[in-house]
């Protein structure tokens, strides 16, 4: 699957805590971390994306709610 460079600016934004306001623009950074996560294999890397991950999720609830 290969991502555009927003795909990839956005996932990078969402690692470091930078989230978007846009429910459909927060799914689809879910998604491509999820795919991102389950393809590492460094520790450290797989907890950063976790991290990120609950904030989006959190966030998307909120968006939600």
């Amino acid at each position: 699957m290969a991502l555009t460079e927003q795909e990839e600016l956005n996932m990078k934004n969402a690692m470091r805590g930078k989230l978007s306001d846009n429910y459909d623009d927060l799914e689809k950074v879910l998604e491509n971390l999820s795919t991102k996560m389950k393809n590492t294999s460094d520790h450290g890397t797989y907890k950063f994306i976790e991290k990120a991950i609950q904030k989006i999720d959190s966030k998307m609830r909120t968006l939600k709610a």
